[in-house]
């Protein structure tokens, strides 16, 4: 998808599927941390696991909250780097820098997200919302990625053009009141896709009917120079990437541009790298 159209269609929709933008062997890596942590969880109280993403978690689930799972796997993708590197994949980076600009930064408390078949609990499977309602500010973008995803199993449903009805009036994080014309479209995502929207996009998980769990990454991004517009001030970021001219200032290390402070120093040979 080239840049003119990704940005056309998140104007207009409020969101843009990208198909094929996380390559296969980063869905694996992800994958396999999954699998390593569900093991030694199940290891701890006495039971072998079966080294399968999907079934080790439906087991993990018979004797932990499903919410401390989902923390435990979480914390492990942010530890082993692969939250960030969903979003460094070149053909997701390039459309993040041309919509939001080159100085991102991401929400390092994401929480991974799985739903099981049968399971309501609506902290677990999400009704209709804006992001906006938790406190995501106008000009940061969501990425929902899908790491374990089977034919059948749903994920993302969106009201198009939603995100242009400014903030939805709700109570107890439900909606108040929807146009009853709307058309709500369940978004067609593989593996390997990845779903970009804005924040004020009314959307809701997909309940998944497939007897195996759904596994998805929803991460914020947004620009750091950007004013906050919500309380994005109580979560936490990190760098995801720098402008040159953001490097220039951090290698001048100081707002008060102390003079000749790296010249001579062997410390400047590794700004070079």
């Amino acid at each position: 998808m080239n840049d003119e159209t990704f940005i056309e269609n998140l104007v207009r929709d409020g969101y843009v599927v990208l198909p094929g933008c996380v390559s296969e062997s980063k869905i694996a890596l992800c994958q396999q941390a999954i699998t390593s942590v569900l093991g030694e969880q199940l290891r701890e109280i006495g039971v072998e696991p079966q080294g399968n993403i999907y079934a080790d978690f439906l087991e993990a689930i018979k004797h932990f909250r499903q919410f401390d799972i989902q923390m435990k796997l979480t914390n492990h993708l942010k530890h082993e780097g692969l939250q960030s590197e969903l979003l460094r994949e070149p053909a997701v980076l390039e459309k993040l820098i041309v919509t939001l600009g080159p100085d991102l930064e991401y929400q390092t408390d994401a929480e991974m997200l799985v739903n099981v078949r049968g399971v309501q609990d609506p902290y677990l499977v999400k009704r209709l919302h804006q992001e906006y309602w938790s406190g995501c500010g106008l000009n940061t973008l969501q990425a929902w990625t899908p790491l374990a995803l089977e034919p059948g199993m749903g994920g993302l449903e969106v009201i198009e053009g939603s995100h242009i009805w400014g903030h939805i009036p709700h109570r107890n994080r439900e909606p108040l009141e929807i146009p009853g014309d709307v058309e709500y479209k369940q978004l067609d995502v593989q593996q390997g896709d990845m779903i970009i929207f804005h924040s004020l996009l009314v959307h809701a998980s997909v309940p998944n009917k497939h007897e195996l769990p759904r596994f998805a990454f929803p991460q914020y991004v947004r620009n750091f120079h950007d004013k906050d517009s919500g309380f994005e001030d109580l979560k936490s970021w990190d760098n995801l990437h720098y402008s040159p001219l953001s490097q220039i200032r951090k290698r001048l290390g100081n707002p008060h541009l102390s003079a000749f402070r790296t010249h001579g120093s062997e410390r400047v040979a590794y700004f070079r790298q």
